[in-house]
């Protein structure tokens, strides 16, 4: 990585994981451009976190197929998203709201 200012900044085969929490603004970017951009620049996985209110929240994570992703593990309210890989995680989506 390098620093910009107080910004790190790491190159994509640096990155193991990127997460993107979905935002009201920015739905089409979040879900469909960003991931492109992602899967292309060759990071193996890609977390997709949704929490827009009255929904309930939901976590996706997607593993690299190639120049795209493809769906490794969902987890909904109520349910927690538990991975060995890339590494260790046991998260309920619900946790990541504020209270």
């Amino acid at each position: 990585s390098r620093r910009l200012g107080a910004t790190a900044v790491y190159q994509p085969e640096d990155v193991v994981l990127v997460a993107e929490v979905v935002s009201p603004s920015t739905t089409t970017t979040d879900r469909l451009i960003k991931p492109q951009l992602y899967a292309a620049a060759g990071i193996p996985w890609f977390l997709r976190v949704e929490l827009e209110v009255p929904q309930p929240p939901e976590l996706w994570l997607y593993r690299s197929a190639g120049r795209t992703y493809a769906e490794h593990a969902h987890a909904s309210a109520g349910n927690s998203l538990r991975l060995t890989e890339p590494f260790a995680l046991d998260i309920e989506p619900i946790a990541l709201l504020r209270r």
